[in-house]
């Protein structure tokens, strides 16, 4: 669920330390925050670039009239899915056309751009077969290599010990444990989340720095 929509009974979000309380996820994404959702949110009939400046649009003209500079965008976007090494034929392929693989790509690579925080990614393997899962997270790592902390929601265990620096453990809406991956292993996590392990509540998970690639 984006940042913004939900608003929080208790606590509070700290960005570069300072609290912030976002009235929309519109609010969220001004303040540098981007999602790429399970669902993409991605619109099939566009192209890669229309996609990446989806309510983004860049224009020029007048105040009002706002003309379309799409060989700027189409430009950038080319750019950026080369920088990223994202697997896509051209910015101008239609959506619709692509792989699922390619598809989660687009989606990580438009957050990327926008990012000026962190990325918040929800399940983003979930409907991918083992190829484009490595791919994909392939991806996720040159990313983060590139500066971006990035927040990875997953119920796949095996993923985040792949991928995580700092994980934490949320059972029944409650965060009850947060450590570094390397100090725990598969088996302790499935024990936490499971219940197993009796851990008790841990303010630790509260205190990660700003700075910790994270998955939860």
């Amino acid at each position: 669920m984006p940042i913004g929509l939900p608003q929080p009974g208790l606590g509070e979000i700290l960005i570069d330390g300072q609290p912030v309380r976002f009235a929309s996820p519109l609010e969220a994404r001004r303040s540098g925050i981007e999602t790429v959702y399970q669902d993409l949110a991605l619109a099939d009939q566009l192209t890669v670039w229309q996609n990446v400046f989806l309510n983004r649009e860049l224009t020029w003209g007048p105040k009002g009239i706002g003309i379309l500079r799409r060989a700027e965008m189409r430009r950038r976007s080319q750019d950026l899915v080369q920088r990223l090494a994202v697997n896509v034929p051209s910015a101008t392929r239609t959506v619709k056309r692509l792989s699922g693989g390619q598809r989660q790509a687009i989606a990580i690579a438009r957050a990327v751009m926008w990012s000026r925080q962190f990325v918040i990614m929800d399940e983003p393997t979930a409907a991918l077969g083992l190829r484009e899962t490595a791919q994909v997270e392939d991806l996720i790592r040159r990313i983060v290599d590139e500066g971006t902390s990035v927040l990875i929601i997953s119920h796949n265990f095996e993923q985040v010990m792949r991928l995580a620096q700092q994980v934490w453990v949320m059972r029944a809406g409650e965060v009850v444990n947060g450590e570094r991956v390397s100090d725990i292993s598969g088996v302790e996590l499935v024990a936490q989340v499971t219940g197993a392990a009796g851990m008790p509540p841990s303010t630790e998970a509260l205190t990660a720095g700003p700075a910790d690639r994270e998955a939860n």
